[in-house]
């Protein structure tokens, strides 16, 4: 009788004389680092893209050393913007991050950000990567992806060189000849690309989750919103529920099939990348920010 007893959850049932299972680990997003010199990458996945702060760690600081001291972390942007007489106009409540901005620094300040699957290869070692970049990067790769004489960029690798330009990383963007992928490339890519993470990253939050992502930047948090007289934001899903992501909506992305031109984001005018037609090399200036990846 003994071994027929059985413990149960929603998931499954387990019976007491079965092997004890492993404990499953939650697998780390194996994110590209990209380091000065060369990146060498080839884009195997569709893109997506949000809307995100880059949250100020230490609001003392100034602005300028934000991206020296590794000062800013994203968080994900839960705002409704409207137009108003032309002008496009944060509505104040819908997201906790804006709201705090508004107090920290003016106005909310957000961008939109992009990610997709690539295969990387560092020292003869080739493994599949999540890119996350901004909109000048990606904007840069769909140019390529749209010129006839490239095309569909998981037919070609690409070259990020990264260099140092006066305190401000250069990232020019190369494409290198085309070739198809091998069969141990193709075998990376069959065993380890997963889209479902991707739609993770892109899920859209509610202002109750975008509130939770802060409180890991600011451990002050709920005492600054009582200080500041901000709300803050209640759990739909009742006070102990965790939460869940919404569904992703899929965009374009610059694979297979040549993609909509990707807007400009309109709280911050970004540095457009220049594309030479002798050379077919883009040249991506930062503007002092990063985006270090942010997993919630």
């Amino acid at each position: 009788m003994a071994n027929e007893l059985a413990t149960t959850n929603s998931a499954s049932v387990i019976n007491w004389t079965d092997p004890t299972p492993e404990k499953s680990e939650r697998k780390p997003i194996p994110y590209l680092k990209k380091e000065d010199g060369d990146n060498i990458m080839r884009v195997v996945t569709p893109a997506v893209k949000w809307r995100a702060h880059s949250m100020r760690k230490d609001p003392t600081l100034p602005e300028e050393e934000d991206f020296k001291k590794q000062n800013l972390k994203d968080v994900h942007c839960s705002g409704v913007y409207t137009w108003i007489n032309k002008v496009l106009t944060y509505q104040p409540g819908t997201c906790p991050c804006c709201d705090l901005e508004l107090i920290e620094r003016g106005k909310p300040k957000t961008g939109e950000r992009y990610a997709f699957g690539v295969l990387s290869t560092k020292q003869n070692q080739t493994s599949y990567k999540i890119n996350q970049c901004s909109w000048s990067e990606f904007d840069s790769i769909k140019k390529f992806s749209l010129n006839p004489d490239y095309g569909d960029p998981s037919t070609y690798e690409l070259n990020l060189m990264r260099s140092k330009n006066k305190g401000k990383t250069v990232t020019t963007i190369m494409p290198r000849p085309k070739r198809p992928m091998n069969a141990s490339e193709q075998a990376i890519v069959d065993s380890d690309a997963d889209q479902a993470i991707l739609d993770k990253m892109a899920a859209p939050r509610n202002a109750w989750q975008v509130f939770n992502q802060m409180t890991y930047v600011r451990k002050d948090l709920k005492e600054l919103f009582e200080q500041y007289g901000l709300t803050i934001p209640a759990n739909p899903r009742g006070e102990d529920a965790t939460p869940a992501p919404a569904p992703v909506a899929q965009v374009a992305a610059p694979k297979v099939t040549p993609v909509a031109a990707a807007a400009k984001p309109a709280a911050k005018a970004a540095a457009k990348p220049t594309v030479s037609s002798k050379t077919q090399v883009a040249v991506v200036e930062d503007d002092g920010e990063d985006f270090p990846p942010y997993d919630a």
